[in-house]
């Protein structure tokens, strides 16, 4: 008698198993399914960036600068659409310093100067893998 009530622990082990196997199975294709909606449902995000950037080095020429100083912002939205296709659309600005060249090679004026730029960026895929 006792293997029989082994026997019959381990089958309700296996049943409580398989229902718990098919409820992980139940939530795993919810998650899928509700992953899909929310890319289907999203719209256009806003995305931005920041960056800082110092070179200082030995010059090669006197024309050159000693040490250049970037500060860049780009700010911009992008989407994703459902048949591949990516866009970005973003505007940069962007502050630029040149410091230590020879003044008889580069005005002073033009050792600082700005740059602004809009970007409209296309993204889609030629060949699709799946």
């Amino acid at each position: 008698m006792q293997r029989r009530s082994a026997g019959a622990s381990i089958g309700r082990i296996f049943k409580s198993s398989a229902r718990g196997k098919s409820k992980l199975q139940g939530l795993r294709k919810g998650f899928r399914k509700r992953l899909v909606q929310l890319k289907e449902a999203s719209g256009p995000h806003l995305f931005g960036e920041a960056v800082y950037a110092e070179d200082k080095k030995e010059s090669d020429s006197p024309a050159q600068p000693s040490d250049v100083r970037a500060t860049e912002y780009t700010l911009g939205i992008q989407e994703q659409f459902s048949f591949g296709l990516g866009a970005k659309f973003s505007y940069k600005q962007g502050k630029y310093d040149l410091i230590g060249a020879n003044p008889a090679f580069l005005l002073a004026s033009a050792a600082h100067f700005y740059r602004s730029t809009p970007q409209l960026e296309l993204n889609f895929p030629v060949l699709k893998i799946f």
